[in-house]
């Protein structure tokens, strides 16, 4: 059998350390393991902390599947204070001594709860007109960004301060939560921004498995065939998965109904042969009339077999 295609490729969990850029994480990442390529599927802002889930080798095409899964945070938020940047980081524009009591706080986080429009930080990584809405904003220019539909499933607090409310947050792919602590600060009437955050969880994966930049090793790569394993695979007969590694998608029809029966409504599902069944193979991904090709790895692997 060949060399496969995927050899060196998988996910790494890291648990980015406060004050350095997510760029800068994969850097010290990619020297210390000596990659060639390697991405993340979702910044953290420099003062996070936390899960950074990192796509290594050719498994960086896949980032894109992973980016939409729901992320979970904790952390602070800090009321009586509004800034430019949303957190404690920034300049400040505000303050207030006045803070409403829990039970009104309570009340106010039940309006962040499910599918809303938020308006991101004016100093975020959205780009207008090419440029990061971080840089304009830091030139001085005016910015406005446009309210974008977020899902925020699962909103927890406790207040631990008269002023700093502790919070766990549960949210849908683009969802800012320094944009919710600033929006609850100005529902409450106080202001608001964030103090700290943390992101626990994306997806099926926790930071509890992360590992720290300081101990990273090879070992810490996680093959694709146990990274994916909570998600639905469809083991194909070799024929069939030989012409989808050849990029023929007629095929797709002879097994629509075995795809559909394991897919559990889920938009993608892998696929592997039968006499190679440990080896992920590719992506398909609901389509409009059933399935289609969504990524590749096996030009190379089965397709020579």
């Amino acid at each position: 059998m060949p060399e496969s295609f995927m050899q060196g490729a998988g996910l790494l969990l890291l648990d980015k350390p406060a004050g350095i850029t997510s760029h800068d994480a994969l850097v010290v990442a990619k020297k210390k393991l000596n990659l060639n390529r390697i991405g993340h599927t979702g910044t953290l802002d420099p003062m996070a902390t936390g899960l950074l889930l990192c796509v290594v080798g050719n498994a960086t095409r896949l980032a894109r599947f992973l980016d939409g899964e729901r992320k979970t945070y904790s952390g602070k938020i800090k009321l009586g204070l509004t800034t430019n940047t949303d957190d404690v980081t920034g300049q400040e524009l505000g303050s207030s001594s006045i803070i409403p009591p829990f039970s009104q706080i309570l009340e106010a986080i039940s309006h962040f709860i499910g599918t809303t429009s938020q308006i991101p930080p004016v100093v975020s990584a959205i780009r207008i007109g090419g440029k990061r809405s971080h840089a304009l904003a830091r030139a001085g220019e005016q910015v406005e960004l446009s309210p974008r539909k977020v899902t925020v499933h699962e909103f927890l607090v406790d207040q631990c301060g008269s002023d700093v409310v502790s919070f766990k947050i549960s949210c849908s792919r683009g969802t800012y939560i320094r944009a919710i602590a600033r929006d609850l600060g100005k529902l409450l009437g106080c202001g608001g921004c964030l103090k700290s955050l943390r992101r626990d969880e994306i997806g099926q994966y926790a930071v509890s498995s992360a590992t720290q930049l300081d101990t990273l090793n090879d070992d810490d790569i996680i093959p694709l065939a146990q990274a994916f394993k909570a998600w639905p695979v469809a083991i194909l007969p070799d024929e069939i998965a030989r012409m989808l590694c050849a990029g023929d998608q007629t095929c797709i029809h002879e097994v629509t109904g075995d795809i559909n029966e394991i897919s559990s409504g889920r938009e993608y599902v892998l696929y592997s042969a039968k006499s190679l069944a440990m080896h992920f193979l590719g992506i398909l991904e609901k389509a409009e009339n059933g399935w289609k090709i969504a990524i590749n790895f096996g030009e190379d692997h089965l397709c020579h077999h």
